[in-house]
């Protein structure tokens, strides 16, 4: 079970077709839901930009960059057997 995950990744692609976006996030969602039961931390940062801010719902409420995104995801593979908390990425 994923608690909640909420991503935003830049559109480096230019894509204007709508179903090729949609098997794209289809994809990148299923390499998520892969990685967070695998607990594979590399999986799960994979796709997620050196210049990522994510929002969290405990202090600090704002990390900076893959490494201390990295943190806190681990910190959440770790903590919650069978569910992840990962982070509410936005890429800058």
């Amino acid at each position: 079970m994923v608690a909640h995950e909420h991503h935003s990744f830049p559109d480096d692609n230019g894509a204007d077709d709508r179903e090729a976006s949609e098997r794209a996030v289809r994809t990148l969602h299923r390499r998520w839901f892969e990685a967070t039961a695998a607990k594979d931390i590399e999986g799960l940062m994979e796709p997620i930009a050196e210049t990522v801010v994510s929002y969290e719902h405990e202090q600090p409420l704002e990390y900076v960059g893959r490494d201390q995104v990295r943190e806190v995801c681990a910190s959440g593979l770790d903590g919650a057997p069978g569910c992840s908390t990962g982070p509410n990425a936005v890429g800058r």
